[in-house]
Order: structure tokens, then sequence, then C-alpha cells
């Protein structure tokens, strides 16, 4: 009998989403058979994520395989009106993603109600063995969760990231399993209440193709010392903007012997003009970096990296470069960034030229930073990722440490 297909749902074209699903799509496929959907719920476009996907595919020089593509509004049909005064029994769990919308709860219900008869209209045509999504932090997301909870299909969610901070406590615990790169992760599930025994520990994916991305990024030594990194916060989020300009300035005073590259937020795709006049200014010594390179060849550039509270700073330290934090009211959810060779400041107007060779991270820092972030640097991880996803399939209850 053909096996069932594996949904991969796309939620927005993440650069770094993809490259994971590319790489673990490639193991399902090539080593266990598996068929691949790729699920688009958010009107990513099948040429728009295909261009993506390959982007994927080549970067982590893993091997093409052949997927479906399908998107949500193939199912969708125009809704008819409806004021709702409580959701229908069954479907409350994915409607806790309210606290991210703005919208009053009727509208959100109609939303919610749009999504859940496509979806389910996909699942009688197209039954997957299991879905895989990075994080709930979508309408649709949810109701996708939702909905394969209905048809008895597993769900898995993969970690999007190590420094996601406050929001993630938020998220509604939803998936039947969790994939957890690391203890921090760990840590926050437990929290957030997920069974210790729903959670899988694999390491990241990033972690085994570290080698292939770092050969691509490779810089003289020489011009790397005298180079820094800015990775600016997301402009969407709230004084994001404010803080990215002012860290702009301080660091530009700060360090006036440095070449600085500016690397906006992965989701940035164009700068506000207040933030990229102060890097377009007559200045040879400041660059934009496309938001969408991979973060390891942007920090190949350099010997400093200066950021806020996120897994930039992981991939720094792992990397052997000097890093900075600049963290203000500590998030509970980070850790205490000193104790893996970071340097941290509540302001950058404290930063100096000063004393740098003393936050370059020792080897012992990076392998705290590997343990407590990536769980392991063995170049296996996507293949623990893997092996769970067919336990969990073939057993419907897999086995962990």
């Amino acid at each position: 009998m053909k096996a069932k297909p594996i949904v991969f749902a796309v939620r927005e074209l993440s650069v770094s989403t993809l490259r994971r699903y590319a790489a673990i799509a490639a193991y399902l496929h090539e080593k266990h058979g598996f068929s691949i959907i790729y699920f688009d719920v958010h009107y990513c476009g099948e040429a728009t994520l295909a261009k993506s996907i390959k982007e994927a595919t080549e970067y982590y020089s893993v091997k093409p395989i052949p997927y479906q593509y399908f998107r949500v509004g193939e199912y969708i049909e125009a809704p008819k009106t409806m004021e709702p005064k409580e959701p229908p029994e069954g479907r409350q769990e994915c409607l806790t993603v309210k606290y991210f919308l703005e919208e009053e709860f009727s509208s959100a219900f109609l939303q919610v109600e749009k999504y859940y008869r496509a979806i389910n209209e996909f699942f009688k045509l197209h039954t997957p063995a299991l879905v895989l999504f990075d994080i709930p932090t979508v309408l649709s997301i949810n109701t996708l969760v939702d909905v394969a909870n209905k048809h008895s299909v597993n769900t898995v969610s993969l970690e999007h990231a190590e420094g996601i901070g406050d929001l993630y406590s938020h998220l509604p615990a939803i998936a039947q399993y969790y994939i957890s790169y690391g203890k921090m992760n760990f840590q926050n599930l437990l929290k957030m209440g997920v069974p210790k025994e729903r959670i899988i520990h694999s390491g990241s994916v990033e972690t085994d193709f570290m080698h292939i991305v770092n050969e691509k990024g490779a810089t003289a030594p020489e011009l790397r010392s005298r180079s820094l990194l800015i990775a600016l916060k997301k402009n969407g989020l709230p004084t994001a903007l404010q803080a990215n300009i002012n860290l702009i300035k301080q660091v530009k005073e700060k360090f006036p012997s440095f070449t600085l590259h500016v690397k906006p937020h992965p989701v940035d795709k164009s700068l506000p003009p207040m933030l990229s006049g102060l890097i377009e200014q007559n200045d040879t010594r400041i660059s934009l970096i496309d938001a969408e390179e991979p973060f390891s060849i942007s920090l190949e550039r350099v010997g400093l990296l200066i950021s806020y509270s996120s897994y930039a700073l992981v991939e720094s330290v792992l990397m052997g470069k000097k890093t900075i934090c600049i963290s203000g009211i500590q998030d509970e959810l980070y850790p205490q960034w000193h104790q893996f060779g970071i340097h941290v400041t509540e302001s950058p107007v404290t930063l100096s030229e000063k004393n740098l060779s003393s936050y370059q991270p020792s080897i012992k820092q990076q392998s705290a930073t590997t343990e407590y972030f990536r769980y392991s640097s063995d170049n296996l991880n996507v293949t623990r990722i893997c092996n769970a996803l067919v336990d969990i399939i073939t057993n419907d209850e897999a086995l962990f440490e």
C-alpha cells in the first residue's frame, strides 16, 4: 500500500524554515520513501514557493526531490455571512490565537471558519501521515492543527528559533509532538505544559550543515578582525525601529576604526526611510546586507557581532566570534548570556572598542552553547528528527530518551 504523504505547512516565506524543511523532506523521501506535500496556508504562491524551495535545497546541497503543492485557497468558497455567538464544539483550541489578533472575536471566528472548511476539504482528499509546522503564530496554522486532530493525524511542531522570548510562552501548546533543539527550548516547552515524553530532542538542522555554509562565506582573516555585524530587531515590533536607529548611531560613533555591516531581520525585506537613510549616507564604513542572506555567511565577514537577545548570538558564539548583546530588561525566557562568553550591556551608549579581546568565547563556552541550544554537533540532527517522525507515523507513539 502506498505510504501516505507528509505535509509541510508553509505559513510564510521564512528562509530559515524552508531550509530546514528542504533538508528534512529530502531525508524522508530518499531514506524512507515518503511523498511530500507543501501546503501553502498563507497564499505564498506556487511559483514563489518553488523558487524558495529550490534555493533552500541548493543552500544545503541536498538532493532535489519531487513534491506536491497545494494552497488553502483552492478549497475556499466564498463564506456566507455569519454572526456566531459561540464557537462550535471541538473548535475552541484553534481560537486561542485570538491572543495575536486585533479583530473582534466574531471577525476572528469567521476567518477560522473559512480556513476550517477549506483545510477539512483538503484532508478528505489527501489524508496525510503527519503534519509538520514550525510555530503556531497564524490563524491558518492553528486551524490546520485542529483539523489534523479531528482526522487523527499526528502533528509535530519544529522549533523555529532559540530566541523567541516572551512570545513563546503565550503560544497554545496544540501539537501532539514538539521538536526541541536543545535544553533551552525543552525547558520552555515544559513551562508551556507539554509533557516531556512528547518532546523530541534532536539538535538543529543548521548545525548539520555549518561546514557547508562556512565554506561558502569564507573571508580573509585580516578583513574580519576590524569588521563588525549589527543584527537588527524586527521593525514591526513595538519600539524596535527607534532601538535599531539608536544602535546604528551609537555603533558608528563608538567603533570609528571598524567597518560596519548591518543586517535586517529576515522578515524585513525593505527598511523604513529613517533607518535606510542612516545606512545609505556617504560613509564607506557602513554597508547593508541582504536580509535573506544566511546568517552564518554574514558572520563570516566579521570578527564581532552586536545584537539584541536572539538566535544570532548563539550562531556567533558557535562560530567563535566576539559577541555583544544589547539587553534591557531581561526576559525570563532568555538565558544569562554571559555564561556563554557573550558580553552583555543594557545600552549601546556603553559600547567601546576597548577590551574586545576579552569577549572571545572559549571552547568550553562554545560547548556549553551547543549543549544548551543545539543539543549536539555530531551532524546527525536531521537523522534524529526524521527517525522520530517515522517512529511517530509507524508506531503512533515514538520512543524518546
